[in-house]
Parts: C-alpha cells; sequence; structure tokens
C-alpha cells in the first residue's frame, strides 16, 4: 500500500504478489488503481481515470463479497462495533470501517476531479459517463447509512455528488465562456455553489492547473472567511495544502 501512494504500482504489485492473504492482494491492487487513476488526472487523460473508476468500484464490491474487505451493512447493523461477546461493553470499535470509510472517500473525492477535468474541457460524453457511474456508486454506498452513524465520521456521498455537480457546471461555463486568467468577478455569481470544502478545492484545483494564481488565490481567501460555516479540512480535502500547493506554485517551486 505505501508503494502504491508514492507512486510505484508496479513494485507494489510484485510485493502483493508474494502475500498468501486475499485482501491484502486485492486491497494492493485498488490502492495501484487509485494511484493510477491521480496519475492519470495530472497527465489530464480523464477519459483513463474513469475507467480505473469504474475498475475500483468492481475490485471493491468484490473484495466485499468475498470478505476482504468489511460488510458495509456493519456500519448500521453493529454502530461499527466488533462484538467480542454479546454485551456491548464487551465490544471494541471495528477499525476495518474506518479504513473502507476512507477508501470511499478517496474514491469520491477521484471521481469529483475527473469530473472536473471533463467539464473543464468541455467533454460532455465524458462527463455524463463520470455522472451516471458517479450517482450510481453514491446511491449502493447511501444504503449503509454511515453519514448518519454517530460512532463513526463520514461525509454525506450524496452532498459530495452535489458538490461535484455544481462544480463541474461552473467549470463548463468558465470553460466556455473563456474567462480570463485572474477573472474573480466570474466566480461571483457562483458563489452559492461554494457550500462545502470539496466544491472549494475542486474549482481551486482546476484553477492552479491553468496557473490562473489571481483568481485562485481569490477564492482560497473566500473559503478561509467562510471557516466558521465550512471547515477548512475534511477528509482529504484540506485549505492548508492547497494554500501550501499555491504558494509554491505562485514561485515556480511546485514538483
Amino acid at each position: 500500500k505505501i508503494f502504491a501512494r508514492m507512486g510505484y504500482p508496479e513494485a507494489a504489485a510484485e510485493q502483493a504478489a508474494a502475500v498468501p492473504v486475499a485482501s491484502a492482494r486485492i486491497i494492493c491492487q485498488i490502492e495501484c488503481r487509485l494511484t493510477a487513476a491521480h496519475q492519470a488526472l495530472s497527465e489530464h487523460m480523464p477519459d483513463r481515470a474513469a475507467s480505473l473508476l469504474v475498475e475500483i468500484v468492481d475490485l471493491g464490491k468484490r473484495a466485499i463479497a468475498c470478505g476482504a474487505i468489511v460488510d458495509p451493512w456493519n456500519i448500521l447493523g453493529f454502530d461499527a462495533q466488533f462484538s467480542l461477546f454479546p454485551a456491548l461493553e464487551n465490544s471494541v470499535h471495528d477499525h476495518r470501517i474506518d479504513e473502507l470509510i476512507e477508501l470511499m472517500e478517496r474514491l469520491f473525492s477521484l471521481f469529483s476531479r475527473a469530473w472536473s477535468e471533463a467539464a473543464a474541457r468541455d467533454d460532455v460524453p465524458l462527463c455524463e459517463r463520470i455522472r451516471t457511474e458517479f450517482r450510481r456508486v453514491v446511491e449502493w454506498w447511501r444504503q449503509f447509512a454511515a453519514h448518519e452513524v454517530s460512532q463513526v465520521e463520514s461525509i454525506d456521498a450524496l452532498a459530495t455528488f452535489h458538490a461535484a455537480e455544481h462544480v463541474a457546471r461552473a467549470l463548463n461555463l468558465w470553460h466556455r465562456g473563456g474567462a480570463a486568467s485572474g477573472d474573480i468577478g466570474f466566480w461571483a455569481p457562483h458563489a452559492e455553489m461554494f457550500d462545502s470544502p470539496q466544491s472549494y478545492a475542486l474549482v481551486v484545483e482546476a484553477l492552479l492547473a491553468q496557473s490562473d494564481f489571481v483568481a485562485s488565490m481569490g477564492l482560497l481567501v473566500h473559503w478561509l472567511g467562510a471557516a466558521e460555516s465550512i471547515p477548512l479540512e475534511q477528509g482529504e480535502t484540506s485549505f492548508h495544502l492547497l494554500a501550501e500547493r499555491w504558494l509554491l506554485e505562485s514561485r515556480g517551486g511546485f514538483r
């Protein structure tokens, strides 16, 4: 998993193949595809990333079906507890649930990023393909009600989907409207869509990809001003990491 997250899927697959545990192998395969999807998006290939996302979803469902990944019904059915004995006081928190939720949130983040990339390129067929797959996964995941169980920290997948949808629409308008670099005023009519950390992050990342440091700085400051109602950290989304990235890229030192 470490090799996969570092960006070396071949080395990760080689190590995992030597492990006689099915769960380790299939989880590593998922990690490798997550890394490959991030790399594809960094190289502006959202179609490749979309195909990998479908593979990840299929692998994840197969892993759940064969027991390699914890059954998500345990979230609602057992309140994310692992019962050693029938009494609640003899139960412990099931850390596998946290790992599954983290995996799903990373998957949703990738779906959102791929959708934004396709929208910014005005690739309508790809946008619809990603939207359909994203919605299907969200509806499947929400039945387990992870966002309703107080014992776990999980965002509502449907809210993530709607945020990605709003952002994709705005980025598509941005592409078609030919907004000039540094045009902060373009985003003013779309202020209502910035209702979550993910929505801010997706637009800021898209602007940074275009080296638009003025508009991206404006949105970062806008996010900071809304910090009382919109958290600066949620899942993998971080204002601080984006601000650091903005600083490094604007100074020409980002690699």
